[in-house]
């Protein structure tokens, strides 16, 4: 079984469309999308964004789809793997400044955002939306998410660093039987991949998945230094290809 996985769309249509090309001239049985459909601010993009265009593709084409902290906060919805304290019941009815003072600037706060207006349909899709999936086939049982446990859409502006740091992550893959997690949100250029012990940062087009457990991170679709791309994963082999657009 072969399914492409995608991530961090951030409104880019147009890129979006080449890479549903590739996927379909590869030949997939299924489409994941790891979340950050939405979310566009021009000091980090250079495309024109087309929200509902990607949410209509994703929704028409993708088999899984799981939320990103951009499209969490367009839904005005409160991440439910996180502590609840740490984010006031009135967040969304709070200014900029207001929630920059609550939270010491340690949430994303989207300052920088164009807002899109979405279609209701688009906007109750986006509100419906995991914040995690667990892929089963014959083969194994795959964890899907945006980011890592226990911040699992990615809200928060830190991000790790070290192998050590990913114990909670993997502690929640073995409590939903996973040995293969795959994520979003840190836009690699290529698939990174991660055991208990060593983070593989080195560019690997293909590489096979052995002595699991392993968290592998996917490319972004959009960017603005990046060409974009997608992973190939095989379940019936453990092979992950990194496909990068030209």
């Amino acid at each position: 079984m072969r399914i492409a996985i995608i991530s961090d769309v951030h409104e880019d249509f147009e890129r979006l469309q080449k890479i549903f090309k590739s996927i379909d001239a590869n030949g997939c049985d299924s489409i994941f999308c790891l979340g950050d459909i939405t979310g566009y601010a021009p000091e980090f993009y250079d495309h024109k964004p087309d929200a509902n265009a990607c949410i209509d593709m994703i929704r028409a084409r993708a088999q899984v789809v799981v939320a990103g902290n951009h499209d969490l906060f367009l839904a005005k919805r409160f991440p439910a793997y996180y502590p609840s304290d740490l984010i006031p019941p009135n967040w969304f009815q709070m200014s900029f400044y207001e929630r920059r003072e609550f939270t010491d600037n340690n949430l994303w706060l989207y300052e920088e955002e164009i807002i899109p207006v979405l279609t209701q349909e688009n906007m109750n899709f986006l509100s419906d939306i995991s914040e995690f999936a667990v892929f089963r086939n014959e083969h194994s049982k795959v964890l899907l998410s945006h980011y890592m446990y226990p911040d699992l859409c990615g809200i928060t502006k830190w991000f790790l660093n070290y192998a050590l740091e990913l114990r909670e992550h993997f502690r929640f893959m073995a409590q939903n039987d996973c040995k293969l997690s795959i994520a979003g949100h840190i836009h690699p250029v290529q698939a990174e991949m991660a055991d208990k012990f060593f983070w593989q940062r080195k560019p690997i087009e293909v590489f096979q998945i052995k002595n699991l457990p392993k968290i592998v991170f996917c490319p972004p679709v959009a960017g603005r230094n990046f060409p974009g791309g997608y992973l190939l994963l095989d379940l019936s082999s453990f092979e992950i290809t990194t496909k990068v657009l030209a």
